[in-house]
């Protein structure tokens, strides 16, 4: 009898003890996620201004873009201007310019535009909406982007680069 080999759960920051424990109704005390917001806005400013900016700039910028669109998908945030499209848009064609040209990776103006109002748009949802549902658009994109990393392969047509997969 074969042994089985054990199966590898996504890790993620939060559990069901924090959604649990989450208020429903209030908003996420500023002083649990100011720290997050702080490092996504100077992964920004590493962005547009760095001279190289590191492989976590890109992740924490990528998070950014993820979240709001998990709260897109789940129907508790609406991207009115297409914004959030065009942000997903502007990462995937850097990554594909730095692929093709072996460069560093570097958006064009109108997507630091969107990546900007996404982030302004993930602040704007910290301070407003109820710290179960911030928690749980946490889990539930840990989910959606770790089912996408064990769906894809790199012989698939797609390139996953940490938790932002670009489509060939």
């Amino acid at each position: 009898m074969k042994k089985r080999k054990p199966t590898r759960r996504a890790s993620t920051h939060y559990g069901p003890w924090h959604v649990m424990l989450a208020s429903p109704s209030k908003p996420m005390q500023p002083s649990r996620y100011r720290h997050q917001l702080t490092r996504m806005h100077l992964a920004m400013a590493s962005i547009t201004s760095g001279e190289s900016p590191t492989d976590e700039d890109w992740r924490l910028i990528a998070d950014a873009v993820n979240l709001v669109e998990t709260l897109v998908l789940k129907g508790v945030a609406q991207d009115e201007s297409g914004l959030l499209h065009d942000a997903i848009t502007a990462m995937a064609e850097a990554f594909y310019r730095a692929d093709q040209d072996s460069a560093r990776m570097r958006l064009t103006g109108p997507g630091l535009a969107a990546i900007r109002a996404v982030l302004a748009d993930w602040g704007v949802c910290l301070e407003q909406l109820p710290e179960r549902t911030v928690i749980e658009a946490h889990i539930a994109t840990d989910r959606r982007i770790a089912e996408k990393l064990r769906s894809y392969s790199l012989g698939n047509r797609a390139k996953v680069v940490t938790r932002f997969e670009v489509q060939a």
